[in-house]
């Protein structure tokens, strides 16, 4: 594409003389190049300016574009980052969720272990004591039964007064025996008959 005529080519334009009588007057056709030379002046600097203004907006377009391109790939960044946080964070705490649901289970495990052991150990302590319940009313029962024959024993040997010595004796060592076998040291001390209780009955 050729260049751009500019205002300065018209005012120097010069054009062929001839003495034709049918050429044109010189100082018109000078005149109107002028009046041409203007007016194109007026065209070319303004089309100058809006090359200016055009060149200034491509610039902008591009720097927009470029701006645009960047915030773009930022946003894809940041959007990428974050989806990557989230799923991380979804992630963390699922396993957080996982880890307590297998720490309480395990306490709950233990727990349940546990009271099932007391429970027991509550259920054999309870036999336990059961069965002493029934062996001491078995021994008191037992105990009974001998004291009241051993009694009845001594009443009856009272009657004879020559064997008096021999009875004392003989029921002093026969219920210290009874008493030992079926009684503990405190029940000793407190259902051990005296001498002078002893004496007391032999009076009677």
């Amino acid at each position: 594409m050729e260049d751009l005529m500019t205002p300065l080519d018209i005012y120097n334009k010069e054009f062929n003389k001839t003495f034709s009588v049918w050429s044109y007057n010189v100082d018109e056709v000078d005149e109107f190049l002028d009046l041409v030379g203007e007016a194109y002046e007026y065209i070319y600097l303004e089309n100058e300016e809006l090359n200016k203004e055009l060149t200034e907006l491509k610039e902008r377009l591009r720097d927009y574009k470029e701006r645009e391109e960047t915030l773009s790939k930022t946003i894809d960044t940041v959007k990428t980052t974050a989806d990557n946080q989230q799923q991380n964070a979804k992630q963390e705490a699922e396993a957080i969720i996982r880890n307590a649901q297998s720490k309480a289970e395990l306490i709950i495990e233990k727990a349940e272990v546990q009271a099932e052991k007391v429970l027991k150990e509550a259920d054999k302590q309870i036999a336990e004591k059961r069965r002493e319940y029934k062996n001491l009313i078995e021994h008191e029962q037992l105990f009974t039964i001998k004291f009241k024959t051993l009694l009845n024993t001594y009443l009856t040997m009272l009657e004879d007064k020559e064997d008096m010595d021999d009875l004392k004796e003989e029921f002093n060592e026969e219920f210290e025996a009874n008493l030992k076998e079926d009684l503990d040291e405190d029940d000793l001390q407190t259902l051990k008959f005296s001498q002078e209780e002893v004496a007391t009955i032999e009076e009677a």
